[in-house]
């Protein structure tokens, strides 16, 4: 029963960080870009907040897209005959080699 809470919990956490990590990011290379450029480092500050949401939203659609992607690949990988990628506690793919068979 608390599995399905665990994994709400994580997966809104994960959104809400990848988000975080985006926005820092976007506003990071306005500041790289005015600063390659020698200029003051908070001229145009709406472009600050622009690079900061575009980032906060990609940040935000990358959890899902990479979900995706491996429903993708699993579907390949089925008509190939190989095992599914499974997602582990981490959230990272396990799996990746059959399971040697013991007789």
């Amino acid at each position: 029963k608390n599995k399905p809470k665990r994994q709400s919990f994580l997966c809104i956490t994960m959104t809400f960080m990848s988000a975080l990590f985006g926005g820092a990011i976007g506003v990071s290379l306005q500041f790289y870009s005015n600063a390659v450029r020698k200029l003051p480092s908070l001229r145009q500050p709406w472009l600050h907040v622009g690079f900061g949401l575009t980032g906060m939203y990609l940040g935000h659609k990358y959890p899902e897209e990479k979900e995706r992607m491996r429903k993708l690949v699993n579907v390949k990988r089925v008509k190939r005959g190989l095992p599914e990628l499974e997602k582990g506690e981490s959230g990272l793919p396990t799996s990746i080699w059959p399971a040697e068979k013991t007789a």
